[in-house]
């Protein structure tokens, strides 16, 4: 089971374009691009030259690369053939064919570089502009940042499983100060049906309760910053790190009446004398993400964590009191009286509220990301929290159970991992097609014109664009360059550096740099549509789908969107059997086998079944019986940011058969018990992204169980959990010993029930779809002329 290997910022569904309009609706394949604006792979420009200085075109604006054409004194641009001069200082880099050569940015397609100035890039109307507007203080080494991460701890409830879930929190907030870098500014908060600001400067920690209220204009009577200054509430984790643990370790769940007094706190507001009782839920989560984003706008004024704090939200269950409550809106379809899966599952769907928007507003104008840490097998509504994340930049992750949660590990990966903050995202084309949408989570400029604004972004985040020809001629074959797709990202990173102070001493401080990088495509032209289909990458491919599902799922319900990308499937088997001469529109005959398996194209043969298996994931699948609540629209945030590659994985596991632990079978097998029974393999080894499953049959008794920590098998399973934003849970089962629920589930391409009703394939296996996939096919062809 090989590593992913290294993918670079920009991939077409197709290496080659299609011609025009007519060839891309005729090959039925989308003529799109996903982007990973952060991926590994950008060369940097090093040296004394800066971003300022890269020649660009006086007409379309875009970078000089090494398509372009170049002479002594300018340079046609390859977009538009523009031609354009160079100024006194680009002329003694570009103007030399011999410096040319040595140029990074003419050397290599994916290229990036370091502005010597940092101005905020103006957007007028748009929320990242006031997070940009107000960013950072200048100076002469650059822009002054002090990172700063506050958590916001679920104290509610007497549920026991609470107990469970808050060490699994605790460990978690260890894992972030581990992880917290040199100079993070730290602070602690807790709630229920208050807001508990833990003072840290000192040992003991000092907690300080404020009581929330349920109307007005304001969450508390009382202004946190009154209690206790944001200044002093963010502290050093370098300095307080042994009294923050502290603090961590003696969170308690509430199990009192939230009006009772603690005499070890000390009390600073009243709450409402007239507020309802909820014995056993006194969760005002919205209450508390209110005060506290309120709270933590007062850092400007102070100095404190610019230009951005991360505010990590661990949520326990659901809200049912104070602001943003979520109430009795969501009926599950597993309970009694549910009729219809399709009509209440949809409900989960639905932004019940729109509070938790309202607030993702509010904190990305300040420079606030919010993170979700949702610790529950209950329904949470995270069809209107989801918003908190989504618009600020911010992760959500989803744990129904805490005790096989790894909620720590992915703590730590996320907080160490590079994140670009700031993002602006433009896609210049050739004058022959242009970007006609954008999915995932980017907001475009209300003043530029394709102009995209991604608050925070790490290196696997990923977007989808679509394209469309501006005329019906489509690619001028005139033209003397290719279709070029040129990505330009400017974005800020936090980079710690030493510095000495005027006493002699050494001090680990924080700058802003401001970074560009710039990625060039050329894009081949299909001359037909065999070279189109020839050259797919069925991994993107299956990104785009997914987005474009996703986008109908939202808009339509799940059943319009699964019969979406079914009819996307018919269609695209229907025209390959035309373009390859297998079969004519209207003129079917019955006794000639269809290909619907693509053995003419190699490289579409996955896409079958990664359909298949997008179909029957718990995102499409109408039998969610044994999923959570909300699996749908947590499925929903997190695919839509992930990687082709990992989205692959995500949707289809991947299966390796070994003969022991040292010696590997086979990769890509079947997810099937067949493939278990004919491979005689003793040993596989299942990659689900959220799981990796080491599995031992009822006949692998003479492999050592479990496999040593040195063999090929734990090795391949440790580099799994390396290579993705998230850690999977490892499981380790024996057939026929331990509960092997975990690893079964995945094996989708069994055959079920065999029943097809209005279309729903859910209950078929893969042998059965495809033979259903065939008789549509026919039917379709032969409906057409």
């Amino acid at each position: 089971m090989a590593k992913t290997k290294t993918k670079p910022p920009l991939q077409l569904t197709s290496t080659c374009a299609p011609k025009g309009p007519k060839m891309r609706a005729e090959g039925g394949l989308p003529f799109s691009c996903t982007v990973q604006p952060l991926a590994d792979g950008s060369v940097e420009v090093k040296g004394t030259r800066s971003a300022e200085e890269w020649p660009r075109c006086g007409r379309c604006l875009a970078y000089a690369c090494r398509y372009c054409a170049f002479d002594r004194i300018g340079w046609h641009c390859a977009m538009c053939g523009q031609y354009s001069y160079y100024s006194d200082e680009q002329r003694k880099h570009y103007g030399r064919a011999s410096s040319r050569a040595t140029l990074p940015e003419l050397l290599h397609t994916d290229v990036r570089c370091v502005y010597d100035h940092h101005p905020p890039t103006q957007s007028s109307g748009n929320v990242v502009a006031a997070v940009e507007q107000e960013a950072v203080e200048e100076d002469e080494k650059g822009e002054m940042a002090s990172p700063a991460m506050v958590a916001l701890v679920d104290l509610a409830g007497s549920s026991e499983k609470t107990p469970e879930k808050l060490d699994v929190v605790k460990s978690a907030l260890d894992a972030a100060l581990e992880a917290a870098a040199p100079g993070t500014r730290f602070g602690l908060a807790a709630f229920a049906r208050d807001v508990r600001l833990v003072d840290a400067r000192g040992s003991p920690h000092v907690v300080r309760r404020v009581a929330l209220q349920r109307s007005g204009k304001h969450a508390t009577n009382t202004d946190l910053s009154d209690v206790l200054p944001v200044e002093e509430f963010l502290v050093s984790a370098d300095e307080n790190r042994t009294t923050l643990a502290a603090a961590v370790e003696l969170l308690e769940a509430d199990e009192s009446h939230p009006d009772e007094i603690h005499p070890s706190e000390p009390e600073v507001a009243q709450g409402d004398e007239n507020a309802e009782t909820n014995k056993g839920n006194d969760r005002d989560f919205g209450g508390a993400l209110q005060s506290m984003l309120e709270y933590l706008s007062d850092r400007e004024k102070d100095g404190v964590a610019k230009p951005a704090v991360r505010l990590m939200c661990f949520l326990f269950g659901p809200v049912k009191t104070g602001r943003g409550r979520v109430g009795n809106y969501y009926r599950d379809s597993r309970e009694e009286g549910s009729n219809g899966l399709e009509e209440e599952i949809d409900r989960s769907l639905i932004e019940a509220t729109g509070f938790y928007r309202a607030r993702a507003i509010q904190a990305a104008a300040r420079g606030i990301v919010v993170d979700m840490y949702i610790l529950s097998d209950q329904f949470v509504d995270l069809a209107s929290m989801r918003y908190l994340s989504t618009q600020t930049g911010g992760a959500i992750h989803l744990y129904p159970d805490a005790s096989t949660s790894s909620l720590p590990q992915d703590m730590y990966k996320r907080l160490t991992s590079l994140q670009g903050l700031l993002v602006n995202m433009r896609v210049r084309t050739s004058p022959d097609f242009r970007v006609s949408r954008c999915y995932g989570n980017l907001y475009e400029d209300e003043q530029f014109e394709n102009l995209q604004h991604i608050v925070v972004c790490n290196k696997y985040d990923t977007f989808v664009l679509d394209f469309e020809h501006t005329s019906s001629s489509g690619f001028d074959k005139d033209v003397q360059w290719p279709p070029i797709l040129q990505l330009a990202l400017q974005y800020y990173a936090v980079r710690p550096s030493v510095v000495t102070e005027t006493d002699g001493k050494q001090k680990v401080v924080h700058f802003l740099r401001r970074y560009l990088r710039i990625v060039t495509v050329p894009w081949k032209v299909a001359g037909n549509i065999k070279q189109l289909y020839s050259a797919i990458d069925p991994d993107v491919l299956i990104c785009v789908l997914l987005h474009k599902v996703v986008a109908a799922l939202r808009r339509d319900g799940v059943a319009e969107a699964r019969l979406l990308l079914q009819d996307w499937l018919i269609i695209l088997v229907s025209q390959y059997n035309k373009w390859f001469e297998l079969a004519t529109f209207g003129d079917i005959d019955d006794s000639k086998p269809l290909d619907i398996e693509f053995k003419e194209c190699t490289v579409l043969q996955p896409v079958p079944k990664l359909v298949y298996a997008l179909l029957r994931c718990p995102l499409l699948s109408l039998d969610t019986v044994s999923s959570h609540p909300d699996m749908r629209m947590y499925l929903q945030c997190v695919y839509t940011t992930l990687p082709p590659a990992l989205l692959h994985r995500a949707v289809y596991p991947q299966l390796a058969s070994f003969s022991s632990p040292g010696m590997k079978g086979h990769d890509g097998l079947p997810l099937s018990r067949t493939t278990l029974a004919i491979t005689g393999s003793p040993i596989f080894l299942l990659d689900a992204y959220t799981d990796v499953i080491i599995y031992y049959s009822s006949t692998s008794e003479e492999a050592p169980f479990p496999p040593p920590r040195e063999s090929l098998l734990r090795k391949e399973a440790d580099a799994l959990k390396r290579d993705r934003n998230i850690s999977p849970v490892v499981h380790i089962l024996m057939g026929g010993k331990d509960p092997t629920d975990a690893f079964d589930q995945h094996l989708i391409e069994d055959e079920g029930t065999g029943l097809v009703k209005n279309g729903d394939v859910s209950n078929l296996g893969y042998s059965s779809f495809m033979d259903f996939i065939c008789k549509e096919v026919r039917v379709y062809m032969s409906s057409k002329e």
